[in-house]
């Protein structure tokens, strides 16, 4: 308490100047506040009295009052050797006012030395920047190749359309897509086989054989482009519904298919 006190008339004299006869202390204590007052900065005082309240107000339910009282007396020390941001301020304020424009700011001018140049830098090399792999020109004949293989994984995905994809073949591919050949007759079907699911499936299907991903587009067989060739094994009178076995045929069940297309997943074993 006394420290508080000895500390609240510090700040009182700081802030009254002439009012802090008020205090009605001796002329010899008066002084040596005034005089202490010229060098102290007023918020350093206020940091240190909110540290003296707080430990104040801690000391009735500490377990260790010495520690405390302690650990008090530390915080009022770091708060008076700590600057404040208004002295801060100030000594900026300060250094503009002294500084003269064409007066040395201690930065000696680097004088070039005759007769001598500095090294040429050399500039880092250009990188090329990395190109997409070029369509290689047998995808299209190992698409070809594997067409039918590609279809029956696509009719795992969508048994319904298979049958829009045995007129399908694949006509070219570039960077990024492989362009799908379809037969006008299906132009009102196309979104059949038109829809994300469905070339998401097409796309990792194409991915393994040709070992990169792409996008698929659709557009209908010209005159002068080759024509599908249909699979032996499947006849042109077969529903495609009877036809329909194994996982097709359970692809095939509205439930199923709810399920399978919800998760976006597969059916990895059969069970009856």
């Amino acid at each position: 308490m006394e420290l508080l006190e000895h500390f609240r008339n510090l700040l009182v004299v700081l802030y009254s100047g002439k009012g802090a006869t008020a205090l009605e202390l001796p002329d010899t204590q008066m002084k040596y506040y005034t005089d202490l007052a010229a060098e102290t900065e007023a918020g350093r005082v206020l940091r240190i009295i909110d540290a003296l309240v707080e430990t104040d107000g801690r000391m009735r339910y500490a377990l260790s009052k010495k520690t405390l009282l302690e650990t008090g007396l530390i915080r009022c020390s770091r708060a008076a050797e700590t600057a404040s941001l208004n002295e801060l301020l100030k000594q900026v304020a300060e250094l503009k006012k002294n500084f003269k424009p064409g007066e040395a700011t201690g930065v000696v001018a680097e004088t070039p030395v005759q007769g001598y140049s500095a090294p040429h830098k050399r500039s880092p090399p250009l990188r090329a920047e990395p190109q997409k792999k070029k369509p290689d020109v047998d995808e299209v004949e190992l698409l070809l190749k594997g067409w039918h293989d590609i279809i029956e994984h696509i009719s795992k995905a969508d048994p319904l359309s298979r049958r829009y994809f045995l007129d399908t073949l694949p006509l070219r591919t570039d960077a990024t897509h492989l362009v799908v050949g379809f037969d006008p007759e299906f132009s009102g079907e196309l979104e059949r086989f038109d829809n994300q699911r469905t070339k998401l499936a097409l796309a990792r299907a194409v991915e393994r054989h040709v070992g990169r991903m792409l996008g698929v587009v659709f557009e209908p067989l010209k005159p002068g482009d080759r024509r599908p060739i249909p699979p032996d094994h499947v006849s042109a009178n077969t529903d495609p519904k009877e036809a329909l076995t194994g996982e097709a045929k359970w692809y095939a069940n509205p439930v199923v298919k709810t399920v399978v297309e919800a998760f976006n997943g597969e059916i990895s074993d059969i069970r009856e």
